[in-house]
Protein backbone atom coordinates (compact mmCIF):
# COMPACT_ATOMS: atom_id res chain seq x y z
CA UNK A 1 0.00 0.00 0.00
CA UNK A 2 1.13 3.49 -0.81
CA UNK A 3 0.05 6.30 0.50
CA UNK A 4 1.19 10.35 0.98
CA UNK A 5 1.24 9.82 4.83
CA UNK A 6 3.72 12.77 5.68
CA UNK A 7 6.83 12.50 8.00
CA UNK A 8 3.51 13.03 10.79
CA UNK A 9 2.22 10.21 9.35
CA UNK A 10 5.41 8.03 8.60
CA UNK A 11 6.82 8.82 12.71
CA UNK A 12 3.31 7.07 13.87
CA UNK A 13 3.35 4.50 11.32
CA UNK A 14 6.82 3.53 12.87
CA UNK A 15 5.83 4.47 16.38
CA UNK A 16 2.77 1.81 15.77
CA UNK A 17 5.64 -1.06 14.43
CA UNK A 18 7.66 -0.51 17.13
CA UNK A 19 5.00 -0.89 19.76
CA UNK A 20 3.91 -4.37 17.87
CA UNK A 21 7.38 -5.89 17.42
CA UNK A 22 8.17 -9.00 19.04
CA UNK A 23 11.87 -10.16 17.90
CA UNK A 24 13.57 -7.89 15.68
CA UNK A 25 12.90 -4.70 14.29
CA UNK A 26 15.62 -2.84 11.93
CA UNK A 27 15.42 0.87 11.17
CA UNK A 28 17.58 2.96 8.90
CA UNK A 29 16.94 6.79 9.50
CA UNK A 30 18.42 9.28 6.94
CA UNK A 31 17.00 11.83 9.40
CA UNK A 32 17.41 11.74 13.25
CA UNK A 33 13.96 11.79 14.71
CA UNK A 34 14.66 12.42 18.13
CA UNK A 35 10.92 11.10 19.14
CA UNK A 36 11.85 7.74 17.55
CA UNK A 37 15.10 7.35 19.88
CA UNK A 38 13.11 8.09 22.58
CA UNK A 39 10.52 5.29 21.68
CA UNK A 40 12.74 3.24 20.79
CA UNK A 41 14.84 3.29 24.28
CA UNK A 42 11.48 3.14 26.18
CA UNK A 43 10.49 0.23 24.74
CA UNK A 44 13.60 -1.55 24.67
CA UNK A 45 13.97 -0.98 28.24
CA UNK A 46 11.08 -2.61 29.17
CA UNK A 47 10.62 -5.28 26.64
CA UNK A 48 14.06 -7.32 26.57
CA UNK A 49 13.21 -9.90 24.30
CA UNK A 50 13.08 -7.26 21.54
CA UNK A 51 15.97 -6.71 19.49
CA UNK A 52 16.48 -3.01 17.48
CA UNK A 53 18.78 -2.34 14.86
CA UNK A 54 19.33 1.64 13.95
CA UNK A 55 21.02 2.88 11.20
CA UNK A 56 21.86 6.19 10.25
CA UNK A 57 24.66 8.67 9.64
CA UNK A 58 25.22 9.68 13.16
CA UNK A 59 26.38 13.02 14.45
CA UNK A 60 27.90 11.68 17.47
CA UNK A 61 28.81 15.02 18.91
CA UNK A 62 25.38 15.41 19.05
CA UNK A 63 23.78 12.23 19.71
CA UNK A 64 26.93 10.23 21.29
CA UNK A 65 25.36 10.41 24.66
CA UNK A 66 22.07 9.01 23.84
CA UNK A 67 23.63 6.37 22.12
CA UNK A 68 25.85 4.99 24.79
CA UNK A 69 22.96 5.28 26.77
CA UNK A 70 20.99 3.30 23.89
CA UNK A 71 23.40 0.78 23.86
CA UNK A 72 23.92 -0.07 27.62
CA UNK A 73 20.31 -1.31 27.44
CA UNK A 74 21.66 -4.66 26.15
CA UNK A 75 18.71 -5.00 23.01
CA UNK A 76 19.94 -2.16 21.26
CA UNK A 77 22.41 -1.98 18.31
CA UNK A 78 23.76 1.28 16.81
CA UNK A 79 24.80 0.92 13.01
CA UNK A 80 27.07 4.43 11.90
CA UNK A 81 26.55 4.86 8.02
CA UNK A 82 29.37 6.88 6.39
CA UNK A 83 26.75 9.30 4.46
CA UNK A 84 22.66 9.89 5.04
CA UNK A 85 20.85 8.34 2.65
CA UNK A 86 17.71 9.06 1.15
CA UNK A 87 15.29 6.34 2.47
CA UNK A 88 13.82 5.22 5.67
CA UNK A 89 13.12 1.87 6.01
CA UNK A 90 11.66 -0.05 8.69
CA UNK A 91 11.48 -4.17 8.78
CA UNK A 92 10.19 -5.69 11.83
CA UNK A 93 9.88 -9.08 12.58
CA UNK A 94 10.50 -10.15 9.06
CA UNK A 95 6.60 -9.53 8.37
CA UNK A 96 6.34 -5.87 7.82
CA UNK A 97 8.05 -3.15 5.51
CA UNK A 98 7.66 0.15 5.36
CA UNK A 99 9.93 2.40 3.03
CA UNK A 100 9.72 6.05 2.80
CA UNK A 101 12.10 8.07 0.12
CA UNK A 102 13.12 11.58 1.50
CA UNK A 103 11.85 14.17 -0.97
CA UNK A 104 11.84 18.00 -0.53
CA UNK A 105 8.75 18.25 0.87
CA UNK A 106 8.61 16.46 4.17
CA UNK A 107 4.82 16.64 4.64
CA UNK A 108 4.27 15.46 0.98
CA UNK A 109 6.18 11.86 1.56
CA UNK A 110 4.86 8.96 0.21
CA UNK A 111 5.30 5.87 2.80
CA UNK A 112 5.01 2.06 1.27
CA UNK A 113 3.49 -0.56 3.82
CA UNK A 114 4.28 -4.06 2.80
CA UNK A 115 2.91 -6.80 4.33
CA UNK A 116 3.29 -9.31 2.10
CA UNK A 117 5.84 -12.15 3.41
CA UNK A 118 7.39 -12.84 0.04
CA UNK A 119 8.55 -9.34 -0.56
CA UNK A 120 9.29 -8.57 3.14
CA UNK A 121 12.03 -10.96 3.08
CA UNK A 122 13.08 -10.08 -0.22
CA UNK A 123 14.00 -6.94 1.01
CA UNK A 124 15.69 -8.33 4.19
CA UNK A 125 17.53 -10.22 2.11
CA UNK A 126 18.78 -7.91 0.00
CA UNK A 127 17.99 -4.26 0.72
CA UNK A 128 19.14 -4.62 4.35
CA UNK A 129 22.56 -6.31 3.96
CA UNK A 130 23.51 -3.11 2.04
CA UNK A 131 22.94 -1.13 4.21
CA UNK A 132 24.74 -3.31 6.83
CA UNK A 133 27.79 -3.86 4.68
CA UNK A 134 27.19 -0.25 4.17
CA UNK A 135 27.72 0.67 7.71
CA UNK A 136 29.85 0.03 10.74
CA UNK A 137 28.96 -0.62 14.58
CA UNK A 138 28.90 1.96 17.14
CA UNK A 139 30.16 0.69 20.23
Amino acid sequence: MVNNCGLEGLRQLVINNISKTKTLIHIILPLILPEFLSYVSEYAYKEKEVNFVLTSHWDMSVYGEIISNMIALGNIQIRQLAYSGDVIAVVKDNEELILAPISNNLESLLCIRIRVPEIVNFFNQVFFPVYLGQSRPVS
